[in-house]
């Protein structure tokens, strides 16, 4: 989760919304990208035989691109540029697709399963809401810490995974998505200070640690029947 949130808080610093207002179009690519995405594997799925419920949720996943692979990549190849730039925006929204996605979808069949389906708009509302103020609370934080910190040193680092880690513990708490909030909270800080932000090479070296660990706890979870079963899906994808 740490590891996310560093990756996913960095992405949200490099997504500048007026790019929207000057070129709509990068809003339109990002609608029509993953709208074809979820099409085709909520398709595919059911050709294969799975419920409906299951189909659209793992559709919903694919929607989302690694944020954790582009910002490696992005890194170790020092790409940087319109195109790179132009995929970060299209991954941060993908993330963002994916994730509103995925809850309205439990949520609906939370309210189908129960019959009730107050549940299944409430809950999606408070999942979102309470991101977004989640991430207004962690953008405010983090220009405090600016304030009175220097993050190209030890201290201003140990500083922000020690805000992130808060920021996590009280997600977990209030029982909140932990992907949301930091990518709001990098857009909102982005949106309240156009200057250029250097992420600082601090992060990349203890960031570059926890990725290696998400990496390799993901695998740790996955089985020889889970990789042949969704590899067949992404082959026929």
């Amino acid at each position: 989760d740490l590891a996310l949130a560093l990756l996913l808080f960095e992405l949200g610093i490099r997504v500048d919304l007026r790019w929207f207002r000057s070129n709509p179009w990068i809003l339109a690519t990002s609608i029509a990208e993953a709208s074809l995405t979820f099409s085709g594997a909520f398709a595919v799925l059911l050709l294969m035989g799975s419920t409906p419920g299951f189909a659209a949720t793992v559709a919903a996943n694919a929607i989302g691109t690694s944020p954790a692979v582009v910002m490696k990549v992005a890194a170790e190849l020092r790409a940087d540029g319109q195109v790179t730039q132009r995929l970060f925006v299209l991954t941060a929204l993908n993330v963002l697709y994916s994730v509103v996605l995925s809850k309205l979808i439990v949520g609906g069949m939370h309210g189908a399963f129960r019959s009730d389906w107050s549940i299944a708009i409430t809950h999606p509302l408070y999942l979102l809401a309470g991101s977004l103020l989640m991430g207004v609370a962690i953008a405010a934080a983090f220009r405090v810490i600016r304030r009175f910190f220097d993050l190209s040193d030890e201290q201003g680092v140990a500083t922000l995974f020690g805000l992130l880690l808060l920021s996590l513990a009280l997600l977990n708490m209030f029982a909140l998505p932990t992907i949301l909030a930091p990518l709001l909270a990098g857009v909102i800080v982005k949106s309240c200070d156009r200057r250029p932000h250097l992420w600082p090479r601090h992060f990349g070296t203890a960031g570059g640690v926890l990725i290696i660990l998400l990496f390799v706890l993901t695998g740790v979870t996955l089985t020889g029947k889970a990789i042949i079963s969704g590899g067949v899906a992404a082959l026929a994808l």
